[in-house]
């Protein structure tokens, strides 16, 4: 297994252009593409608070299932949990048809000891796990849209529903001394958080980073915000409502 540091490794982004292209088969954030044999390990670094790497985690297919009937591959990965920076187990279950990369279910185990299963037909896959509009899924030949734009470190969505995509630009990614052309592909999540994913030209993503609201869920930090607490942190905005940058997370592939 590779070595990840335990700092994050040195990250510049350049942007090249306001829009792009690129045609990605790879099921969102899970670094692997919906086939047999399918696998990767990848560094999950907190950067709000500057713990660095929390942990190193590994995701792989596991085979063919079917759910409702529709056949599918199963994906099980582990992720870190935001508000106790320990690893939990999740499950999802995608498949690829009429050009899109579409999930049908997850099964994701939280802090309480609950494993939670979900599918395309409950209202809260629909509300956290869809992607594209019905859940059709992500499509494989992306190009920018114009739904979602960015100019510096303002994001800007015609509408702020959770599943929305678009790709906002080309931008040169350098980690540590590698060098990635690549688009940037805005989703708009649910809770009011974002994450940003940076895809090169052959269809693979080298990094992604996750965004959470600077006033917490529900308002529950809005007399405390995150950037006050730690004022160091990266924030963006999103429609005007500031989002703060909690994790890095990069596979083993963009730094071998």
């Amino acid at each position: 297994m590779y070595q990840f540091s335990n700092t994050l490794p040195k990250i510049k982004f350049t942007e090249l252009s306001k829009s792009g292209y690129v045609e990605f088969r790879q099921v969102l954030s899970s670094f692997m593409e919906p086939k047999l044999g399918a696998k990767v390990s990848f560094g999950t670094y907190e950067v709000m608070k500057g713990k660095g790497l929390l942990a190193i985690n590994e995701s792989y297919v596991r085979g063919k299932v079917k759910v409702h009937g529709i056949p599918c591959f199963e994906s099980v990965s582990t992720y870190v949990n935001h508000n106790d920076n320990k690893k939990y187990e999740v499950i999802s279950f995608d498949r690829i048809i009429d050009g899109h990369v579409q999930p049908l279910a997850y099964i994701e185990e939280y802090p309480n000891g609950c494993r939670e299963f979900y599918t395309f037909k409950d209202k809260h896959f629909m509300d956290h796990w869809a992607i594209g509009e019905n859940n059709c899924g992500m499509e494989i030949n992306l190009k920018s849209k114009g739904i979602i734009t960015c100019d510096g470190g303002k994001i800007l969505a015609s509408e702020d529903r959770s599943g929305l995509t678009d790709i906002v630009g080309e931008y040169e990614v350098k980690i540590n001394e590698k060098t990635f052309h690549t688009v940037r592909l805005v989703l708009m999540a649910a809770e009011n958080q974002v994450s940003d994913f940076f895809i090169d030209t052959n269809g693979k993503e080298v990094m992604h980073r996750f965004f959470i609201p600077d006033d917490g869920f529900n308002d529950s930090m809005k007399e405390n915000p995150y950037s006050k607490q730690f004022p160091e942190a990266y924030t963006i905005t999103v429609n005007d409502r500031k989002r703060v940058c909690t994790t890095y997370v990069i596979p083993d592939y963009a730094l071998m």
